[in-house]
């Protein structure tokens, strides 16, 4: 049985930044929520801006090379 290798450093340097951004945009979500709460309209939009920001994160880091299933792929055909 052949043992998985490991992802490519590029792949992971990118899971860490992307990690870090996803926390980053949770983290100005809980601020600008604490400052609508205390009357500032503005930061009612940024408090849901802030969680789509996270949303696209996700997503280009799917677009450039996220999580793959290297199962999926079928076997090169000899024909």
């Amino acid at each position: 049985m052949t043992e998985p290798t490991p992802p490519p450093v590029r792949d992971q340097r990118l899971a860490i930044v992307c990690f870090i951004g996803i926390v980053i945009c949770l983290l100005m979500t809980a601020l600008e929520f604490s400052r609508a709460l205390d009357g500032n309209d503005r930061s009612l939009a940024y408090t849901i801006e802030w969680p789509v920001f996270a949303v696209f994160i996700v997503w280009m880091w799917r677009k450039l090379g996220g999580p793959r299933d290297d199962d999926d792929e079928a076997p090169p055909s000899d024909q």
